[in-house]
């Protein structure tokens, strides 16, 4: 076929045009590659391919406090990779931690943070000669253990939501704050490495400044108390504080000393073993005097100092006393 000098002229003349389209046409589709991932992620991914020759282009993703949530199986995510769309898309965690990827395989999720994911996928990238400088996004859009559950000496057990992280001492306030029995250490156990609990005190620093996130459980335990009963000042359960025992003298100083009709040689300890439950009889006048070594009452003894008036008293069972106990109020020393 012969094309003759007018239309060779007629051709050459749309040729600009022809190119200039071109180049409007490929712009558009870039523009519009790179506002459908913005809509994904809010913030654009960058990357480069091996074969890539240009600077790649890339913008701060928006942090929040949910990038400190450690993913877990069942969590929904989106993963990006800038430059390639194949690449991307929305998989769940295995219930073996891990999601599949294309060209890379199998990635270990569980226990990762987005950060930390978006580091290993683009480690494994760059590793397989894949992608020179991988610009990965990975966003958490679905996470089923978004709470921490809080048991023990609270005011209000249950499951609390977090997102991201709060400080321990506002989700004990929110909570309803540690009861009168709550014991003085608490225990933290991390979803990201629960075999290793976290035991903080709760008069120390660490306690304002320990924070729990999703999927985390606290637990508050019960104090061990010692009951004072019988004829004196104001029968009571003391808290141990920071000991596991308390002397007699201390205790009964701290329920009002005995009464004016105490029965001092009938004092006796009741505590329960493994054995069963044992009665102690406590010399409390020589104890008082110095001539005996101060008796050391452990956690649930109750110390019974029963009046001298009315036999039936000195004699009562220590399953009674025992269960008269329970009904005691419970403050702290």
């Amino acid at each position: 076929m012969w094309i003759s000098c007018d239309q060779l002229a007629r051709l050459r003349a749309y040729i600009p045009k022809a190119m200039l389209l071109i180049a409007v046409l490929g712009a558009s589709y870039v523009v519009a590659q790179n506002g459908s991932a913005s809509k994904l992620d809010n913030a654009p991914v960058g990357g480069s391919s091996a074969l890539s020759t240009t600077t790649p282009y890339s913008m701060p993703l928006a942090r929040d406090r949910s990038r400190d949530v450690r993913l877990s199986p069942g969590d929904l995510i989106a993963v990006r990779l800038y430059g390639v769309p194949d690449f991307s898309q929305e998989i769940r965690v295995s219930g073996s931690g891990e999601i599949a990827l294309p060209m890379i395989g199998k990635v270990h999720a569980q226990g990762l943070t987005e950060e930390e994911l978006e580091q290993s996928i683009a480690l494994a990238l760059k590793a397989d000669g894949i992608v020179i400088d991988p610009q990965v996004s990975v966003y958490a859009k679905e996470i089923h253990a978004a709470g921490v559950l809080v048991t023990g000496e609270i005011a209000k057990p249950g499951v609390y939501p977090v997102f991201g992280g709060c400080r321990l001492v506002e989700l004990i306030s929110i909570a309803g704050g540690l009861t009168q029995r709550s014991g003085q250490q608490i225990t933290i156990t991390r979803r990201s490495n629960p075999d290793v609990p976290v035991a903080i005190r709760t008069k120390s620093t660490d306690f304002r400044d320990a924070e729990v996130f999703p999927g985390d459980s606290v637990a508050v335990p019960k104090a061990g108390v010692v009951y004072v009963l019988g004829d004196v000042g104001h029968p009571t359960g003391l808290v141990l504080e920071d000991s596991d025992s308390m002397s007699t003298i201390q205790a009964l100083a701290l329920a009002g000393g005995t009464g004016r009709d105490a029965g001092l040689k009938g004092t006796r300890v009741i505590r329960k073993t493994p054995s069963g439950i044992q009665e102690i009889p406590v010399p409390i006048k020589d104890i008082l005097k110095g001539k005996t070594p101060d008796f050391t009452l452990l956690a649930d003894d109750v110390l019974y100092v029963p009046t001298s008036r009315g036999k039936e008293l000195l004699w009562q069972s220590a399953s009674s006393i025992l269960q008269a106990a329970t009904l005691l109020s419970i403050v702290r020393p």
